[in-house]
C-alpha cells in the first residue's frame, strides 16, 4: 500500500503542472458544423437523409483577478 500511494503521489506532482496550464490562444467566438443526417420511419419504414447545420458556441464567464 505504501508504495502505491508513493507512486500516486508522484504522479499527480508531474501532472499537476499541465492541470492548470492556459493556452494564450484566444479560441473563436462561435463553431459553425455542417453535414448530413438521416432519419428511419418506424411507421412507415421509410428513410430519408438531409443537410444539418449547428452552431457552437463557448458561453464567457466571468475571470477573477
Amino acid at each position: 500500500m505504501g508504495t502505491t500511494k508513493s507512486v500516486l503521489m508522484s504522479a499527480l506532482l508531474l501532472c499537476s503542472g499541465q492541470a492548470f496550464a492556459q493556452s494564450a490562444e484566444k479560441e473563436p467566438v462561435a463553431i459553425l458544423e455542417l453535414g448530413g443526417a438521416t432519419g428511419w420511419n418506424l411507421k412507415e419504414g421509410g428513410a430519408s437523409s438531409g443537410p444539418t447545420v449547428a452552431v457552437e458556441v463557448t458561453p464567457i464567464t466571468a475571470e477573477s483577478g
